[in-house]
């Protein structure tokens, strides 16, 4: 998905130089972002004020989540994009003083998910690690559409047999409910577990069954065989964490 496509429109302004079109703020928010990672501290110094600058600025979350969806920019400009966007949400999502626009806050929870699937894995990490943190203030009564959407991609994927999508979709749904093992036992609890399991918990047992019966048909007489198989297991180890997350 290029940014265009992945519903992260870039907004402005942007810093004191407020470029005139939304590719050039772009542009110079990711330029900053390489800078981040220079060799010359003089340069770093300089692009993190920028960034810390730019920070509540209307539409800089989804900036950086444009730069995160582009496919033409380089991966690491990706990562970048992505690593700044989770600790921007774990430092601003529930702040008082220095909130997110409840524009952007909106615009983020209606792409997030749409946008991890469509990464790399690599930048993946980073987006679920953000909706995990998001989803521990808002799921379910300010994100009602996440867990259904989550669960229409756990059966997508895994009907292609992208075992590797699917881990990936299930390691956010660990990062979401393993909290939930520490947690008081009370009647919000319950009822946000039982929430969760009137959604999930036959999508997953079915996931679960396809997952073993696919590798009870792999021959295993190839490396490839073998690396799938590995995946699979993964697969399972993960829903097993999810599981025993919401029976705790």
């Amino acid at each position: 998905h290029s940014s265009q496509r992945s519903g992260f429109k870039r907004s402005r302004p942007w810093h004191r130089s407020k470029p005139t079109s939304p590719r050039a703020m772009q542009a110079a928010v990711q330029q900053c972002l390489e800078h981040t990672v220079s060799a010359d501290k003089a340069v770093r110094k300089q692009a993190e004020e920028q960034l810390r600058h730019a920070e509540g600025d209307a539409g800089f979350s989804l900036i950086l989540l444009a730069i995160t969806a582009d496919n033409s920019a380089a991966l690491g400009a990706r990562q970048a994009g992505a690593v700044y966007f989770k600790n921007l949400v774990k430092q601003r999502w529930t702040d008082d003083e220095r909130p997110l626009p409840p524009a952007d806050k909106e615009a983020v929870k209606a792409g997030l998910l749409g946008l991890m699937v469509s990464v790399p894995e690599l930048v993946q990490r980073q987006l679920s690690e953000a909706i995990s943190t998001i989803s521990t203030s808002d799921f379910p009564e300010q994100w009602p559409s996440l867990l259904p959407e989550l669960v229409n991609k756990l059966g997508t994927a895994a009907s292609a047999r992208e075992w590797g999508l699917v881990n990936g979709l299930l390691l956010t749904c660990t990062a979401m409910f393993r909290p939930y093992r520490h947690e008081f036992k009370s009647d919000a609890l319950f009822t946000k577990i039982k929430y969760v399991l009137a959604h999930l918990q036959e999508p997953l047992l079915q996931l679960a069954k396809g997952m073993g019966q696919q590798l009870e048909a792999t021959s295993l007489t190839s490396p490839a065989d073998a690396r799938g198989a590995g995946v699979l297991l993964t697969c399972l180890e993960t829903a097993t964490e999810v599981h025993i997350s919401l029976a705790s």
